[in-house]
Order: C-alpha cells, then structure tokens, then sequence
C-alpha cells in the first residue's frame, strides 16, 4: 500500500492505526534513503520533492490525533527533513 492510499483510507489495514503509522513510517524512512542532492539538471523535479513533502506533512496530520507522536513514523519524518535540506537546499528552506 502506498502513502496516499494510507491516506485516503484506501489502505488495507483497515482499523489497525498503529500498523499503519509504522508502515507509514517505514515508508516515509525508505524515501529518504533513496534521495540523492541534486545536480542542477535535476533542479526540475523539485516540484515532485515538494508533492511527496505535502504528501508526508498530511499523513503526520492523519495520526497525530490518533496516536500522539508515535515514534517511528515521526522520526522518519524528521530524516526526510534532513535529507531535503541536503538534497534540495536552498529550495527546501
């Protein structure tokens, strides 16, 4: 299942929030792993960094009310911050 299936209740875990913020989680962790800076060729998909952001930015909003600061999902979001100030830098701020 994907971010914005988890998102849109489309997932397949159904009542299982917390299995979902952690695969969420796990998810948003993988993501950021595989980003790599930009080159400015690469300046055009910017764009889509920005898309996946706002993506991330509402699932926190989804489980907040849930579940609090559950742990992983909120520490994947802090590492795909990070990645993003590396990645993108000056856009990102």
């Amino acid at each position: 299942q994907t971010l914005s299936e988890i998102l849109t209740g489309a997932s397949r875990a159904g009542s299982d929030v917390a299995g979902c913020a952690g695969w969420s989680g796990r998810s948003i962790e993988a993501i950021a792993t595989v980003s790599k800076p930009f080159t400015v060729q690469h300046a055009s998909t910017a764009p889509a960094w920005e898309a996946v952001l706002l993506l991330v930015a509402k699932i926190l909003e989804k489980f907040v009310q849930q579940l609090g600061r559950e742990i992983g999902l909120w520490r994947a979001a802090l590492f795909l911050c990070r990645r993003m100030v590396e990645v993108l830098g000056d856009r990102f701020l």
